[in-house]
């Protein structure tokens, strides 16, 4: 999925965040940690069975494991010599 930010710009950036925040939902995890997502949020984010959650800072996301894999080949090279696996 392409980055909001590739999308949109001045202010139909604004209003995209305005009323994609205006529908976040919350979740809490089950007793073993899972959480469960709606299917309108797993269609809209591209997402297949097996996803990816990354930490970013002082939230999450949540990447389609093909996706996110291919967002690391492209843009892993700038990484190089930062702590962790790159």
């Amino acid at each position: 999925m392409q980055a909001v930010e590739e999308k949109y710009e001045g202010r139909e950036l604004v209003l995209f965040k305005r009323f994609a925040n205006a529908n976040i939902d919350t979740a809490e995890p089950d007793k073993q940690g899972r959480f469960t997502l709606k299917a309108e949020f797993c269609q809209f984010a591209n997402l297949s069975r097996e996803v990816s959650v990354v930490g970013a800072e002082n939230h999450f996301e949540i990447w389609d494991i093909k996706e996110w894999a291919d967002m690391e080949e492209k843009e892993g090279a700038f990484f190089k010599g930062f702590n962790g696996p790159y």
